[in-house]
């Protein structure tokens, strides 16, 4: 118990830590290196719990913390050591994060660089480029439709005085060029499943067959999800039935309907989304969430 304990604790400490690593503030060298001290108890841990008790079968530690290694990884990259250690560690890592249950970073983080990662560093060990192509094409089609994220990539995919990131090759300048996004590429950004919020590069996501109004990484999901869903998809079904009665009867009531259907079904827009939030100040009171509602008047 008290090693389990120990280790949520270094864990508490390195996600603190972590965040450093979007500063600007040169801190790389201090972060690595507190990293590659928590590994190295972690793993002398987990190496003195399997001889004390050989039978019992122990995760290893990459496996129970995978963010942590993921993180050292990370940074040994920032501080542009690529070799075979640092391959090494991210192919420990790669599988804990496929599916993410989690919308929080760091997992949906790592979810989005472990591949960008692998793609850079086995290009510049030279593995064969059959090998480095699977995590290329994973990345692209991830980040392809969510240009808001370049931002953030940036410091590993535009890298001065350094051979060109596969990735960065694949997507093309037009990805980084400084240009608004357009509806579709911010509705794209907001797609994540409605049950477990997952919208990891390696998860397909899937409508509602019949409200086609959400999205479903899973059947087990979508299944878990249903008594909770169940009341609004009905309510849209019905809403459509309606609006093909209308459209037999009133055409421009009929594209009205259809009109305020699309349109709400944007949830990137900004009235649909950031408007709301801040027309409730939830961003100063969370609260207000339960206390508030939000009337909208719209005209067709």
């Amino acid at each position: 118990r008290f090693v389990v304990l120990l280790m949520y604790a270094m864990r508490d400490r390195l996600l603190g830590a972590l965040r450093l690593i979007d500063s600007s503030d040169g801190r790389q060298e201090d972060i690595c290196l507190e990293l590659e001290r928590q590994i190295e108890t972690l793993d002398k841990r987990w190496d003195l719990e399997r001889r004390l008790n050989e039978r019992q079968k122990h995760a290893h530690p990459w496996e129970a913390l995978p963010e942590i290694y993921a993180s050292y990884a990370e940074s040994r990259i920032l501080l542009n050591r690529i070799d075979s250690k640092t391959k090494q560690i991210l192919e420990l890592v790669k599988d804990a994060f496929k599916e993410c249950n989690d919308i929080t970073n760091p997992t949906i983080w790592f979810s989005i660089t472990i591949p960008i990662h692998l793609a850079h560093v086995l290009q510049r060990l030279g593995v064969d480029p059959e090998k480095q192509k699977p995590y290329t094409d994973i990345a692209v089609k991830y980040l392809r439709p969510r240009r808001h994220l370049r931002a953030r990539l940036a410091k590993f995919l535009e890298r001065p005085n350094e051979p060109p990131h596969p990735v960065s090759l694949a997507l093309g300048k037009g990805w980084f060029e400084e240009r608004l996004l357009t509806d579709r590429e911010i509705e794209k950004s907001y797609r994540r499943c409605s049950k477990c919020g997952d919208q990891g590069p390696q998860v397909k996501l899937s409508l509602c067959s019949q409200c086609k109004q959400v999205f479903y990484c899973s059947k087990q999901c979508q299944k878990a999800h249903w008594p909770e869903h169940k009341g609004f998809c009905r309510g849209i079904i019905k809403y459509k039935a309606d609006a093909e009665q209308h459209g037999t009867l009133e055409s421009s009531a009929a594209s009205i309907m259809t009109d305020f259907r699309r349109w709400t079904q944007n949830f990137g827009h900004y009235a649909n989304h950031e408007a709301l939030l801040f027309s409730m100040k939830l961003h100063e009171d969370p609260d207000r969430g339960r206390t508030h509602v939000v009337v909208r008047m719209l005209q067709h």
